[in-house]
């Protein structure tokens, strides 16, 4: 998380620069751009990409069991174990 963080950080201030110095975002076409735009949520709110972004994480959250995540703290099969009921 810290990594994720300072990434973060690092790329905000290069984002600043770009636009007070009004030279050119970085494209978001082909792969490198998707995988941009998702490492660093580059699109913009109330947009399709950004709710199946947002989509991608809950269901991430709600449906991976902690078994699979080797939780300490938590057991079980989660919201799938309950479904599958």
């Amino acid at each position: 998380i810290l990594t994720l963080s300072v990434i973060t950080v690092a790329d905000r201030i290069y984002y600043t620069y770009l636009a007070l110095n009004k030279l050119p975002l970085p494209s978001t076409a082909g792969l490198a751009g998707w995988f941009w735009r998702a490492f660093f949520w580059r699109d913009d709110r109330a947009t399709i990409a950004y709710d199946l972004w947002v989509i991608a994480i809950l269901a991430f959250v709600w449906l991976v069991p902690p078994d699979w995540l080797r939780d300490p703290a938590a057991t079980g099969m989660g919201l799938l174990g309950l479904v599958g009921r």
